[in-house]
């Protein structure tokens, strides 16, 4: 790569430097009492790795690539160096308020290397976040990038959008460039780290190129939680570890011995885990139990009983964490019921702070729609509401979520949510999206961008797609099968979840023993139909991606197996790799990084 193009690529990922300032963002004093501390250096290269010991990554080059890195320091000395001459003879040149960044590492594939028609790249720079105002999320700082590549002639091929790096969020924007006959592709990936702003650009000549790329940064170390149904061959919540590099698992054994673990979740620490207790007979009354873990060592997986309250509903199915962390909450199937639990500091999980009975008109499922079931539960991005998927009223309810008293109670919808045309007709006596009669919905999930509710289907093994129009009132778009034409045998779908991309979603099929796969049209929120492939196994309870996006895993209960698939990061499309895993009743799969 000339040099030339690799101060283009450098300036891309140094967005703020390379453009000037806006209002709100105007560079602070260099005297500024909240400079982070001084950066460490990262590398030299060790077994083909570099580690950044100060933002606690690692990248790892392709095979061959050149090191660059000392070459685009040297030159960029000599720049800042040239650029300050020129500022003390009154020459035009960056702001007396601007910042040098620190490059912390350059790589380019080699000249002549196959496929070479883009002068493919690795950047990795950090910039002082006290060196700007009004820059407090990684989101913010993709204003100046988006707005950068877009003068430069790039087409926005994913809006920015969350993925995870180990605990870590980073905000990820994908871009592309015609270059004659071939295309540029881009991805630039933000966090914020220790007081820095660190960004990632690579670029490549393909999609896949550039996912191979992004795919050597991470925390490449986790284990994976398996939750089960305990009888004879099974006594709880087991370990796998996992090596996001290779895809391999490797079992590490009995995490928890405790009673019909169906669902979990790690907390954000990933000091503490909390686990479903599926059953009717918690202490002599008609309900399941939550149980709180400590996770005492991350490399075995082992976890600790720290305390076990009842759900207050019988057949709990269902938990997870308000926004702020400082809540449970639980999903109670044959209870029909809702609840909020507060954390302690030390894990112990406290008495319900919020019971709700779920209400409303039954579905026309005389066998499974009897009663209301609640199956799903999750607060709002905002963490102003909880959904509720609700099997046997074929209704997605939403509560206010008071989340500083740990509180849920029916909302009350706005004249024009009520009034407006399109509108759910729920929405005239309760805040809610409700599904044609039979749906039987089990688990939501979400656009990245909050527009569109992908609603699962159980009884009829649909997703019914829902615009968010406004104020949490959601209009039917789109309702498409998951099974093939003609399924003439019983099905029940059983999990749904969106690729961190955005650009895909995946659903599984009990009965069809299968995994359907769709694309999203992230205007329209529409799906198209994509191909199905077969879960490797029977009924596929559960599956996950894991947290680099590349690999899903699937959880098949009847058979007791975990089998492997790689994602095809264009198509979205699933290889399978095989079994990798064998855990009698498994039903829930959770990954929690451990470096």
């Amino acid at each position: 790569m000339k040099r030339a193009e690799l101060f283009l690529v450098l300036a891309v990922a140094t967005s703020f430097a390379a453009m000037p300032q806006v209002a709100g963002q105007q560079p602070q004093s260099p005297k500024a009492t909240n400079e982070p501390a001084a950066l460490g250096t990262c590398g030299p290269l060790t077994d083909g790795v570099l580690k950044c010991p100060h933002f606690a990554f690692t990248y790892k080059p392709l095979f061959g690539w050149v090191d660059r890195t000392d070459d685009m320091q040297a030159d960029g000395e000599e720049a800042g160096q040239q650029e300050a001459g020129a500022q003390a003879s009154g020459d035009a040149g960056k702001s007396q308020g601007d910042k040098p960044e620190t490059l912390l590492a350059m790589f380019e594939r080699p000249p002549g290397a196959p496929g070479d028609t883009i002068n493919s790249a690795a950047v990795i720079v950090a910039e002082s976040l006290a060196d700007y105002h009004g820059i407090k999320t990684a989101a913010d700082y993709f204003g100046p990038i988006m707005e950068l590549n877009q003068q430069r002639g790039f087409k926005v091929e994913n809006e920015p959008h969350v993925i995870s790096l180990g605990t870590r969020k980073l905000v990820r924007g994908d871009f592309s460039k015609e270059r004659g006959k071939v295309t540029m592709w881009q991805s630039s990936l933000v966090m914020i780290e220790k007081g820095y702003v660190v960004s990632f650009t690579f670029v490549g000549g393909s999609e896949e190129e550039l996912e191979s790329l992004i795919g050597n940064l991470r925390s490449s170390h986790y284990i994976l939680y398996v939750g089960t149904y305990t009888g004879a061959e099974s006594k709880g919540i087991y370990a796998y570890g996992y090596d996001a590099a290779s895809g391999k698992l490797t079992p590490l054994g009995l995490a928890a011995d405790t009673a019909n673990p169906s669902f979990l979740a790690v907390d954000a620490s990933r000091k503490f885990l909390y686990a479903v207790n599926e059953g009717h007979d918690y202490k002599g009354e008609n309900s399941g139990g939550v149980t709180a873990f400590s996770i005492d060592d991350r490399k075995t997986g082992k976890l600790t009983e720290l305390n076990e309250v009842s759900s207050h509903g019988a057949d709990p199915c269902y938990i997870s964490f308000d926004r702020t962390g400082k809540y449970a909450l639980v999903a109670n199937y044959s209870g029909g019921t809702v609840a909020v639990f507060p954390l302690a500091a030390d894990g112990r999980i406290g008495e319900a702070s919020s019971v709700v009975k779920d209400r409303g008109t039954l579905g026309p499922n005389k066998d499974r729609q009897e009663a209301p079931h609640a199956h799903w539960i999750e607060a709002s991005a905002r963490n102003r509401f909880a959904y509720v998927a609700d099997l046997g009223l074929d209704r997605v309810l939403i509560y206010k979520l008071d989340a500083t008293k740990g509180t849920l109670s029916a909302g009350e919808p706005s004249l024009a949510a009520a009034s407006s045309e399109g509108a759910s007709s729920a929405a005239k006596d309760f805040f809610s999206a409700t599904l044609a009669p039979g749906t039987g919905p089990r688990h939501l999930a979400f656009s990245a961008d909050g527009n569109f509710m992908y609603v699962l289907g159980e009884l009829d093994s649909t997703v019914t797609v829902f615009a968010n129009d406004a104020k949490e009132t959601f209009r039917s778009i789109q309702k498409i099968s998951a099974l093939p034409a003609g399924f003439p045998g019983h099905n029940s779908a059983a999990e749904i979840e969106v690729h961190p991309t955005g650009k895909f979603l995946y659903t599984s099929n009990r009965g069809d023993d299968s995994i359907a796969v769709f694309a999203i049209n992230r205007a329209s929120g529409k799906l198209t139909f994509l191909h199905r492939i077969s879960s490797g196994g029977n009924a596929p309870r559960h599956f996950t991606i894991d947290p680099t996006g590349t690999r899903l895993f699937a959880a098949n209960q009847d058979s007791g197996n975990i089998v492997e698939y790689d994602i095809n990061a264009t198509t979205g499309r699933l290889k399978p790799v095989g079994e990798v895993g064998k855990v009698a009743s498994a039903v829930c799969l959770v990954f929690m990084a451990i470096d």
